[in-house]
């Protein structure tokens, strides 16, 4: 008969990234750095990818301080042969690249009317296109080992019409729906793809809007958790879906917003 410490220790297992690889894109601080940390604790071997070479290895060496061992690599998500040759490094370094995190991204803050179109653009191929590419290539090495989760980072702002995000949350609406694609044509091969769409985070990019003595009494009354998100907590749900506890699920798109979507 299992006893319940038996029991527990088969849980733990689930959540288990033992003898994986990961990449987690925009990952030198903020959503992405979190992740890369919960991966990293649950036993992953992980790439934490930036644009800024010092910002990517100082992200690497605050990391190996707390004992916790991750590798970085510089590259531009729009630059598709980069990311490309990347992606094919990993594979050759590691002998498979198991889990792709596409988190890194852009956004505007201006109405909707000082939005150009080359700017609008712009948003779209950092936002979309890049994680599109990106995926497709790691998807192919995924394909061969009939093992691979894909995670997109959306935003709460996909789901709501932001005349000064128009762009950001056009392209994030997007990606939800470009991880709802390669879910229904990878699942069969053992893939799966599926998305997060914080709300408000307190991370370093939205600091200077949540700090508003305006703004954030106002956003804190629409949020029925009273409080914003913080950056670890995200690493919990990107753990969830990139382990075995989560590999029924596909195709979905969680949620962390504090209950602000339902509630405004």
């Amino acid at each position: 008969m299992e006893t319940a410490n038996e029991a527990t220790q088969d849980i733990f297992k689930l959540f288990s990234l033992s003898g994986r690889v990961a990449l987690v894109t925009g990952a030198p601080q903020g959503l992405g750095y979190e992740i890369a940390r919960g991966f990293a604790q649950a036993g992953a071997r992980v790439y934490i990818a930036g644009r800024n070479e010092e910002r990517t290895q100082n992200a690497v060496a605050r990391l190996k301080r707390e004992g916790i061992d991750v590798a970085g690599v510089v590259f531009d998500i729009n630059d598709t042969a980069a990311g490309d040759d990347v992606i094919d490094r990993i594979v050759c370094e590691e002998g498979s690249l198991d889990i792709l995190v596409n988190n890194a991204g852009i956004r505007d803050r201006v109405p909707i009317e000082d939005l150009s179109e080359p700017d609008f653009h712009h948003l779209l191929h950092a936002n979309v296109t890049a994680p599109f590419t990106l995926s497709k290539r790691a998807a192919m090495h995924m394909v061969e080992r009939r093992w691979g989760r894909i995670i997109m980072i959306t935003s709460l702002a996909s789901q709501r019409g932001l005349p000064t995000a128009s762009g950001y949350a056009s392209s994030k609406a997007g990606l939800a729906s470009l991880a709802r694609v390669f879910a229904t044509a990878y699942g069969k091969h053992g893939v799966t793809c599926n998305s997060i769409a914080p709300g408000a985070m307190e991370t370093e990019y939205n600091a200077s809007l949540f700090n508003d003595p305006n703004f954030r009494p106002w956003l804190l009354q629409r949020i029925p958790m009273g409080r914003l998100g913080q950056p670890h907590e995200i690493a919990g749900a990107a753990l969830f879906l990139a382990s075995e506890a989560g590999a029924f699920v596909n195709g979905h798109e969680l949620v962390m917003d504090g209950g602000q979507a339902i509630a405004t």
